[in-house]
């Protein structure tokens, strides 16, 4: 009688704890559909067992391997749609010319340069950003050589997806 009465009470606890489950592992099923269905509309060709339409089975695997392991597998799949989604064009910012400076009334007008749009590359805008920088060193160099001594910056925008990033810059320089 004890041992009927334990075995309900495992089986009332596992049915309780696996509800619990069930449901987290129904919306990780949901989800791995709707990426294989993006998958398919964006043409990418993933396959495997990642990437099927049956929510049953995918939520069967989460309910197997537990939820920290199916979210990983969640974040695997975004990672490769990701690389395959078209990039997101970004339009540049818009570039507004420097103002002359005037001093006094028979001063003359400042003068200024700006370098050519250095363009660079990276996982990230950061990094994209500090590649086009580093290759605008030289040219802001020999315009401070010049007597510019009065540099800023210009940031043109960037584009591509995530991690493959493209930034656009160029450096102005004016005398004092």
């Amino acid at each position: 009688m004890t041992r009927l009465l334990l075995q309900a009470l495992a089986i009332l606890l596992f049915s309780v704890s696996s509800g619990v489950a069930l449901a987290n592992c129904a919306d990780y099923g949901s989800a791995a559909v709707a990426q294989q269905n993006e998958n398919t509309a964006l043409g990418c060709g993933f396959s495997g067992l990642r990437w099927h339409s049956d929510a049953a089975g995918h939520a069967g695997f989460c309910r197997l391997v537990g939820e920290g392991t199916a979210s990983g597998e969640t974040a695997i799949r975004e990672a490769q749609l990701a690389k395959c989604r078209p990039a997101q064009v970004v339009e540049p910012a818009e570039v507004v010319e420097p103002a002359e400076v005037v001093e006094s009334d028979n001063a003359q007008p400042s003068q200024c340069q700006r370098s050519e749009i250095a363009e660079g590359k990276g996982a990230t805008n950061g990094s994209a950003r500090s590649a086009a920088h580093s290759t605008l060193g030289r040219p802001r160099a020999e315009m401070m050589n010049a007597g510019l001594t009065q540099c800023m910056y210009n940031d043109l925008g960037c584009t591509g997806a995530n991690g493959d990033r493209t930034c656009f810059l160029s450096v102005e320089c004016c005398a004092k």
